[in-house]
């Protein structure tokens, strides 16, 4: 018998009937079309991360700083995404850029200014990340809420710790660390 989540995420995977097709609305002004990325996104954020591991395998949470400063740099196309971390290591300011891709579907790419372009996707609130760097895969969320944003990123590595049956494409990952922490809105 399958289990809940895998029938879930089988039922997901079938592809969608197709749905009687409503009215096109009338065409907007460019000025009047709104930006993909909603205005809350912009400003300058911070507040405490914390990493965590399974338990025993690297000792104490880690926590830093981090702040995050959204600012629209091309209306509706490109915003920064500065990431500065700050912690025992040292200060670290990463000046990237988020650019609209396909406002309609919210894909997005987040532009590492050093060559490395990340697909980015806004689901409703969220902005997510998957990428992988050598070996290590991770998801960086950014949840954006009334004020302030939430965010995890998770990573694991390596070969699957369990698979689905055989014949079913079904793999599982054991978590390695989650950095996790609300970044509040500084004051403008």
């Amino acid at each position: 018998m399958l289990s809940i989540s895998l029938a879930l995420a089988l039922t997901l995977a079938q592809p969608a009937q197709a749905k009687p097709e409503a009215p096109a609305p009338a065409a907007a002004s460019p000025a009047a079309a709104p930006s993909p990325l909603p205005p809350g996104w912009l400003g300058e954020w911070k507040g405490e991360m914390t990493t965590a591991t399974p338990s025993g395998t690297s000792g104490p949470a880690a926590r830093f700083t981090m702040e995050l400063r959204v600012k629209e740099i091309t209306p509706g196309e490109r915003w920064t995404w500065t990431i500065i971390y700050d912690g025992p290591p040292g200060r670290s300011e990463r000046p990237y850029e988020l650019i609209a891709k396909d406002a309609a579907k919210g894909a997005f790419q987040i532009d590492e200014k050093n060559g490395i372009v990340l697909d980015a996707t806004l689901l409703g609130d969220t902005l997510a990340s998957p990428f992988q760097v050598q070996g290590t895969t991770l998801l960086a969320e950014y949840r954006l809420r009334e004020d302030a944003i939430e965010v995890a990123i998770w990573s694991w590595r390596g070969e699957p710790v369990a698979t689905g049956p055989e014949g079913l494409p079904v793999k599982s990952w054991r978590v390695g660390s989650v950095q996790r922490g609300v970044l509040k809105k500084s004051p403008s």
